[in-house]
């Protein structure tokens, strides 16, 4: 089991991420893309230094979500294409 205190960094990103104010479908998609980054950088690690399963699952499940993100990014843009297109 991962120490404790190796969650301290993991629980002030998420809390800090649930906190933020939505600026909109772009921007919101962007700063899930950054903040799972952060967490894929600060999560707690086992001996092999491997996410461990709990942190790797959140992870896993915001990469999900920012993925479903996109696909509705893409499918707004292909129905209301721009005048310049």
């Amino acid at each position: 089991m991962p120490d404790p205190n190796k969650w301290e960094d993991w629980n002030i990103e998420r809390d800090r991420f649930k906190a933020r104010k939505s600026e909109g479908l772009i921007p919101d998609t962007r700063a899930l893309e950054t903040h799972i980054r952060k967490l894929q950088h600060i999560c707690p690690k086992d001996q092999e230094k491997f996410p461990v399963l709990p942190a790797l699952n959140m992870i896993n499940k915001l990469q999900k979500e920012y993925l479903e993100a996109i696909t509705l990014h893409n499918q707004i843009k292909d129905e209301n294409p721009s005048p310049s297109d």
